[in-house]
């Protein structure tokens, strides 16, 4: 379950003489761990903890005795920690597929750890995922007060193997697709305010490929998916994004000869039912919304739209083409979002519209929702009427 092929712990004893505990290095390479869960949900962690309590002598309930809280007498310092090579080995047997994996700390090292008030630490970590993907992380901390700053970055990371872990809970594959993500952080974990910052969050989907299970084409596509310099601000919950950018999107919709829509269907799968609704409130809320979310401008390129409909005795398709941006997109009562957009149809028609979007508290379109029981949660949270 466990192997080390290097421990190394240097104790300097002679600061004990000035009330610190304190180690000038702790380094550990060669680790791997094997974690498994098992059919029955049980997993590596839980059997070490059953066989040792089977084992263990009955615990004597010793007098409670009376101790004088005096507060912290020692200090601690560690001077550096640095761990290399390290393999945690996956599997999880509870799906119908059994699934694997492999993830690697392939470095980290931590500097100036210490309870002594006002200093600083350091820290680098790198990680390795299947497929060439890395996770990147430098910062810096301090245990007193409780803070932490630095930057997170994932690169290359390949869906493939998340796609392979939900295979058989999902109505659909994903055969591709390659997912990086960037921030900076800010944390003070004060008693009284605590505080966080993320800023510079950059997230990116290239290429994702979505294919129906037992189908030959996919029902989805795009080029890229990103979001680039988003910020979180917390306690004020604040959420604001400059840009959101779709480009090359390729959806696909088919409706069957029984009146049946795959993407829906799809949908109901996902959400585990295909004809129950979410309820309603009973009445809209007045009280304002706990967090202020905004996006300066949603981008919509090079899209393609396609349906075929099987229904008709000679099946009919047809596709158009969507470029659009939606701008000042808000979750405040009342925000209006401007929409540029331009369909062209297979045909050669052109339809353009420029028309703003309101976002509204009421239920103006309830009839109309109350025949989709899948947008009943969105509809739950937002109104959209048209202002022209």
């Amino acid at each position: 379950m466990l192997s080390v092929q290097d421990f190394h712990l240097d104790f300097q004893a002679v600061y004990l003489f000035l009330l610190r505990i304190q180690f000038r290095e702790l380094s550990i390479s060669g680790l791997q761990f094997h974690f498994a869960r098992n059919e029955d949900g049980t997993n590596t962690l839980s059997d070490l903890a059953q066989r040792w309590a089977e084992t263990a002598a009955p615990a004597s309930d010793p007098e409670p005795a009376e101790t004088a809280d005096t507060g912290s007498l020692f200090s601690l310092r560690m001077e550096t920690a640095s761990l290399a090579n390290l393999d945690l080995y996956i599997t999880d047997s509870m799906p119908v597929t059994p699934f694997s994996t492999v993830v690697s700390l392939s470095a980290a090292r931590v500097e100036n750890i210490t309870t002594l008030p006002e200093e600083t630490g350091t820290s680098v970590l790198a990680m390795n995922f299947e497929a060439g993907a890395t996770l990147q992380w430098q910062g810096e901390f301090s245990l007193n007060p409780l803070s932490s700053s630095g930057k997170i970055t994932l690169a290359d990371f390949s869906l493939a193997p998340v796609a392979r872990y939900l295979q058989d809970t999902l109505p659909f594959g994903l055969t591709d697709g390659i997912f990086k993500a960037g921030l900076n952080y800010a944390i003070a974990l004060d008693d009284q305010n605590p505080q966080v910052r993320l800023t510079d969050i950059s997230l990116a989907l290239e290429n994702p490929v979505l294919t129906q299970n037992g189908a030959s084409d996919p029902f989805f596509s795009a080029e890229t998916i990103n979001i680039p310099d988003g910020e979180l601000v917390m306690p004020e919950n604040r959420i604001t994004v400059p840009e959101i950018n779709l480009v090359g999107l390729n959806i696909a919709a088919t409706r069957n000869n029984e009146g049946n829509l795959d993407l829906l269907d799809m949908l109901a799968a996902v959400s585990g039912s295909d004809s129950e609704q979410a309820a309603p409130p009973s009445s809209p809320s007045d009280t304002a919304m706990p967090w202020q979310i905004s996006v300066d401008v949603l981008h919509v390129d090079d899209n393609e739209l396609r349906f075929t409909d099987q229904m008709p005795q000679v099946p009919f398709a047809t596709a158009l083409s969507l470029n659009a941006s939606l701008s000042q997109i808000s979750n405040q009562p009342e925000a209006i979002f401007p929409l540029n957009a331009e369909l062209v149809l297979q045909s050669g028609g052109l339809l353009s519209l420029m028309v703003g979007l309101l976002f509204c508290r009421h239920w103006t379109c309830k009839p109309l929702l109350m025949s989709i029981p899948w947008l009943w949660i969105l509809y739950s949270h937002i109104c959209l009427g048209v202002q022209l």
